[in-house]
């Protein structure tokens, strides 16, 4: 699939990379994963509303409260494979077409 909006897949790469980076809790590291999901459902798909609004809950998830029960972990084997698929799909597919552009290009 090709990228009309460099700027959501170059936004994406850098919170993706971020992410690998992480320490959260337990249930934080569920949410992510979550979000994971649909943003490479909507790569799939190609709904760009989609991959922004789940990129965008995903940017948020560090800002919530860790509960006091969770240890603090790095990414569990999931997310960090799920982070490899994304990017992988990003930089050689180019992540999804902008439905946001006039239609030429």
């Amino acid at each position: 699939m090709r990228v009309k909006d460099d700027g959501l897949r170059a936004e994406a790469l850098d919170l993706l990379r971020e992410v690998g980076a992480w320490r959260l809790g337990r249930h934080q590291w569920g949410v992510a994963e979550r979000r994971l999901a649909a943003m490479a459902d909507a790569l799939a798909r190609g709904e760009v509303r989609a991959f922004r609004g789940a990129l965008y809950d995903l940017e948020l998830i560090p800002q919530r409260a860790v509960r006091l029960e969770d240890d603090v972990l790095s990414a569990p084997p999931p997310v960090r494979e799920r982070l490899d698929e994304i990017m992988h799909t990003l930089g050689e597919d180019r992540g999804p077409e902008d439905d946001d552009d006039d239609g030429n290009g």
